[in-house]
């Protein structure tokens, strides 16, 4: 008899364990249904909008991988360039529903910083809005890092040669010490009339 009983109790607590069991699963389930009915976009949905921001960039054969959960965007892997990689969290950014977004990107490292500091300094003299009188630029690379100096007379200006930095394969990151000249007409005079002088000064002249 105790027997029986004591079967009975333990089908009995089987059964209400396998219930809770389930209910738990189904609250679960529910809260996850309601917070993806809140968003009004479910992860699926914006994976696939995060992959359709950054179709247009060219990752190379190197593309990030997107994953998804309850919202949270999330971003790894290896691109070429700083410049592709904040592009590619600023895109994924603008993917309606999205809570957050979190980044485990990294930048393929260059040859070396020699070869880096050849390939910026193509870009910085070959951007053309550069002036060589009114524009001073220098700088430096070191562990991949750029290191900007000097002064420039337009910030959109600045604006541009950063992005071409930022595009150079191998840069991990740009130091920016760059200050932009206030725009004054008696500065821009006083630069004409010393770049004037300077071109009209014998030693300054090519042979």
């Amino acid at each position: 008899m105790r027997r029986i009983i004591r079967r009975r109790v333990r089908t009995v607590f089987d059964v209400v364990t396998a219930l809770a069991t389930v209910t738990v699963v189904l609250f679960a389930g529910a809260l996850e249904g309601r917070a993806q009915a809140g968003r009004g976009t479910s992860d699926a949905d914006l994976k696939a909008a995060v992959m359709k921001q950054i179709s247009g960039l060219d990752f190379g054969a190197r593309r990030p991988v997107v994953a998804v959960a309850d919202g949270v965007i999330m971003l790894s892997g290896t691109v070429s360039s700083l410049w592709l990689k904040e592009e590619t969290i600023n895109r994924a950014l603008k993917a309606p529903g999205r809570v957050s977004v979190q980044s485990d990107l990294t930048i393929a490292t260059a040859e070396s910083d020699a070869k880096l500091v050849a390939e910026v300094v193509k870009r910085i003299t070959s951007y053309s809005r550069l002036s060589p009188v009114y524009d001073d630029i220098q700088g430096s690379v070191k562990n991949g890092v750029v290191h900007l100096l000097g002064a420039m007379t337009e910030e959109r200006k600045l604006e541009e040669l950063v992005e071409r930095i930022a595009k150079v394969r191998g840069v991990q990151a740009i130091d920016n010490k760059v200050t932009v000249l206030p725009a004054s007409q008696s500065d821009d005079q006083l630069r004409v009339a010393i770049a004037n002088a300077i071109y009209r000064n014998r030693r300054f002249t090519s042979s």
